[in-house]
């Protein structure tokens, strides 16, 4: 069959796109990145992905909800996690996402698409041992959903080959800044345009950080969030503060393991004794034991594309007796996420100097990734390159699922 196709396995969405037999992208589709797994006593079959998950947990059915598995592929620490009483490893949580992820590529297009093309960010730690742990269980996923054959590719050197339609033919150099969830990729290109396909483009050089929105979500959450929760309380005669990793763990989108009940009734029995806000330390462990950081997070996610639109909005989260409304300004958010942003801009400079090129030697700079859209994001890249040199990408959920079909069609790796 002379179709092809790209898969863009993202932190916050999954991208899939196929290409025909003349080179053009069919078609795409789009699915948020989680998981909800339905309580059964010892069994893992009632699986939900995407909407599907979300609708599940918002409608409170009891179950396991994951979200930003991609953030954990690396990390070491983490072997597996318990979901009805049975040991369930990274890469079978990827494996159970796939294979519901299938069925809708079957529904869809009437394919099954043994061999594909993968999109992986340019690192998913910096650490080499945690990196090459991260594609392996990414791969091994895959490969007990049924893929048969996986090619992979950096994914902003797969966004470079979709934005052909975006250049003259005086650009010869141009920079794909792809900011996603989890991971923000940087890569510098070399345009001919007398040659044709694939052959045109020469990645000069590439580089990447692990650090995308869901940071901002967390951030925006740690520093609107935590007061409502009590972070700064003290607790028992001696006035200890409160323990600041509780408030991490709520605010972290990845985070795996539910909440030991009887653990945290043993630690908040302290926690809440001689407390100085005694109803927000309740609240906090509220949140921990009833699950609902996600929620949250979902609401904090929501006020962060709202402050790309307006010039304030509120979190408002009122379930379990909480009542939390924190009002959040443009200039608040921008303070909040001011040091990731700046640190994500820094790696601009250094996949400049790895490649000898300098800010003016950009043609275009293309900015895509969900993360783009944040206006602040854009204003501190607009204070790096000029008007001239920026394209925003108005198409960014399929932007890296599109090259990757793409680049399987020039490499003939046929679905099957």
């Amino acid at each position: 069959m002379q179709i092809y196709c790209g898969i863009d396995f993202g932190t916050t969405n999954t991208v899939v796109s196929i290409t025909g037999k003349n080179g053009s992208v069919i078609d795409s589709f789009s699915t948020p990145t989680i998981l909800f797994i339905n309580h059964e006593a010892h069994n893992i079959s009632k699986i939900h992905i995407g909407a599907a998950a979300l609708e599940q947990f918002e409608n409170g059915r009891n179950g396991r909800y994951l979200h930003s598995i991609k953030r954990s592929l690396h990390d070491k620490h983490l072997k597996q996690t318990i979901i009805n009483n049975q040991r369930v490893t990274l890469a079978q949580l990827v494996r159970y996402f796939l294979e519901e992820l299938n069925k809708e590529i079957t529904n869809k297009w009437g394919i099954i698409p043994h061999h594909i093309v993968l999109g992986r960010p340019v690192i998913f730690s910096p650490d080499k041992e945690e990196d090459e742990l991260a594609e392996s269980r990414l791969l091994e996923g895959f490969r007990m959903a049924g893929y048969k054959e996986i090619t992979l590719l950096e994914e902003p050197v797969a966004a470079a080959l979709c934005f052909e339609s975006h250049l003259s033919d005086d650009d010869e150099h141009f920079l794909i800044v792809d900011l996603g969830g989890g991971t923000s990729d940087f890569t510098v290109v070399k345009r001919d345009v007398k040659k044709t396909g694939i052959d045109r483009y020469d990645i000069l050089g590439i580089h990447g950080i692990n650090m995308g929105g869901d940071h901002f979500d967390e951030d925006l959450m740690f520093a609107k969030i935590s007061n409502p929760l009590g972070i700064n309380a003290t607790y028992s005669s001696k006035e200890l503060p409160m323990p600041v990793h509780l408030y991490r763990t709520i605010s972290r989108w990845n985070t795996i393991h539910p909440a030991n009940k009887k653990k945290l009734d043993e630690e908040f029995r302290h926690l809440s004794y001689q407390s100085t806000d005694r109803d927000a330390v309740l609240k906090l462990k509220s949140v921990m034991t009833n699950n609902l950081s996600r929620k949250i997070l979902h609401k904090v996610r929501d006020s962060k594309h709202e402050l790309s639109e307006s010039a304030e909005t509120a979190i408002v989260f009122d379930e379990h007796e909480l009542d939390i409304k924190e009002n959040v300004t443009q200039s608040d958010f921008e303070t909040i996420i001011d040091s990731r942003t700046r640190n994500i801009t820094s790696n601009i400079d250094k996949i400049l100097d790895q490649t000898g090129m300098k800010i003016e030697d950009m043609d275009k700079v293309i900015l895509t990734g969900g993360s783009s859209q944040i206006a602040y994001m854009q204003k501190v890249i607009r204070e790096i390159f000029t008007e001239k040199q920026i394209i925003i990408d108005n198409d960014l959920h399929n932007s890296v699922s599109k090259g990757l079909s793409s680049f399987a069609y020039y490499k003939g790796i046929k679905i099957t």
